[in-house]
């Protein structure tokens, strides 16, 4: 690995650090190609440059080494980096590794910078971790499961999915008499889920709890 730091004319520190391949070239067209006598000028070169992304260097003789800027990385094109036993290929660190991004896939670009791309919906950011709004209920309509069903003969059955259906609606049961809360039997240790279908980043959980009676059933939650 090569790390080069140096300092520009307005005293700002400027920071590249390099892996490199031995016996390998990135076979692409050189944004600038010269001799150096020392292969570190190589890397000092493509540190200046706002347009270098990655370099090959190639030993002529004990003091000069062949130099050819790239405008591009093997994270873009990958299918050009071919052995070669006489060159070496250097080029930036993946800034995939490791993953920056909360949810989402991370793709380099060939500065070697991290995309966070196909971000959950209502997730924006860019690590895919922000929250399209405050409000946004990612349980909505979700697959859900429970412990055990409760039924009441005359109203029907309160199921783990009247939990995510949008209503928050504290009375166990409607002004039409239809269940609006999700309820198990009294089961010793009761347990409610749901399954989001990906990971997504949680900063905040509401449980609206029976306002019509029976409410201290509702104590001791574990979240998991």
């Amino acid at each position: 690995m090569a790390q080069l730091t140096l300092e520009s004319a307005r005293g700002k520190m400027k920071f590249k650090k390099f892996l490199h391949i031995h016996k390998h070239r990135l076979d692409v067209k050189p944004l600038a190609s010269f001799e150096v006598a020392k292969e570190m000028k190589c890397t000092a070169s493509c540190t200046k440059s706002e347009e270098c992304f990655s370099f090959n260097v190639k030993k002529l003789t004990a003091n000069s080494f062949l130099c050819e800027l790239l405008n591009t990385s093997k994270y873009i094109d990958a299918e050009n980096l071919t052995q070669d036993n006489s060159f070496s290929h250097y080029y930036l660190q993946d800034p995939c590794v490791p993953n920056p991004c909360v949810t989402g896939n991370c793709k380099s670009d060939k500065k070697a910078e991290f995309i966070c791309q196909n971000c959950p919906a209502k997730i924006t950011g860019k690590r895919c971790d922000v929250c399209a709004g405050p409000n946004h209920n990612f349980a909505l309509g979700k697959p859900t499961e429970q412990s055990s069903i409760y039924v009441i003969g005359a109203y029907g059955s309160f199921p783990s999915s009247l939990a995510v259906d949008g209503n928050t609606g504290d009375a166990y049961k409607s002004a039409e008499n239809k269940p609006q809360c999700s309820m198990t039997h009294g089961d010793l240790k009761a347990w409610w889920r749901v399954d989001f279908g990906e990971t997504i980043p949680v900063a905040r959980m509401a449980i609206t709890n029976r306002g019509d009676c029976c409410w201290s059933r509702l104590r001791d939650v574990e979240l998991r």
